[in-house]
């Protein structure tokens, strides 16, 4: 915990240092609308049972008890609202935003990396400069194995939780949509928007990562055997083929859940499909129902 603990500061620290302005401009603003949207949804929520004209702040937040002074029963409405979004899904964005954000920070460095190959020629492309260039990425390797160390137990209970939010949601639209239409669609719009959102920031940014691996490692490859067509080659330094053809890092979550734009599309469909089952279990039982009836 004390190791996890470090490298989480470490790389914080990281971070701070060498984040270009725009992503660190893009980072502030998705840290302000995530501590907005509490606000936002407890207001919204609160305005809409007031507009509906619906007794449940006092019945529900107020264990049952009438309060009559309409100041208090808001304001324990709007501070339970407040407390409950501010646990979930709040928390989790906030790992979102510092996970999406060291990815999205490596693809950089990799999409630079690849580039500064490819402007090198074979003819100028040496042992000298391969090795500048592979040392480039082994920064880039010890950012990653960081990120690994420090976030990967974080963003598999992020993914987790946001993945039993929309079955609860899900669970809630069969419960209570027939009786309070208004009502359960803003706090599933509210709990499952943020939910799919940071979900889709996770894998996306971080399956960006071996994408941009990918390019760099085929780039090298190329490089490297034009040169041996070139007869640049060292008689004496064998050629570091092995280097470039190294596996593509993968970000994962405790191992668990692996981080490609591919397994985004396998998560929906997860979801999907119990949302099915679920919507299957219950028109069956209504429809047994009135049978019998």
């Amino acid at each position: 915990m004390a190791r996890k603990k470090q490298e989480l500061t470490n790389l914080l620290k990281m971070l701070q240092m060498v984040c270009p302005e725009d992503l660190t401009n893009k980072t502030n603003v998705a840290i302000y609308c995530i501590f907005v949207l509490p606000f936002v949804y407890a207001f919204s929520m609160l305005t809409t049972h007031e507009v509906l004209g619906h007794e449940y702040v006092s019945k529900y937040f107020s264990y049952g008890f009438e309060i009559e002074n309409k100041i208090m029963k808001y304001s324990v409405g709007f501070y339970k609202l407040f407390a409950f979004y501010l646990l979930h899904p709040t928390l989790a964005n906030l790992i979102t935003v510092v996970y999406s954000t060291s990815c999205c920070l490596c693809c950089r460095f990799l999409n630079i990396l690849t580039s500064e190959l490819e402007m090198i020629s074979p003819d100028r492309f040496t042992l000298k400069v391969e090795m500048e260039i592979l040392k480039k990425r082994h920064r880039i390797f010890d950012m990653l194995e960081m990120i690994e160390t420090s976030l990967s137990t974080a963003s598999f209970l992020t993914c987790t939780a946001h993945f039993l939010a929309c079955l609860t949601n899900l669970s809630q639209l069969l419960m209570y949509l027939p009786g309070n239409k208004t009502l359960t669609i803003l706090g599933v719009s509210f709990i499952s928007g943020s939910a799919v959102v940071s979900t889709a920031s996770i894998f996306l940014n971080a399956g960006q990562i071996p994408i941009e691996m990918e390019k760099f490692s085929r780039l090298m490859r190329r490089r490297i055997e034009q040169r041996s067509f070139l007869g640049l080659d060292s008689l004496k330094v064998p050629s570091e083929r092995s280097v470039a053809d190294e596996q593509v890092v993968v970000l994962s979550g405790c191992d668990l859940i692996y981080y490609r734009k591919s397994t985004l599309l396998s998560l929906l469909g997860t979801i999907l499909t119990y949302g099915l089952l679920i919507l299957s279990i219950e028109f069956q039982t209504n429809f047994s129902k009135r049978t019998v009836t």
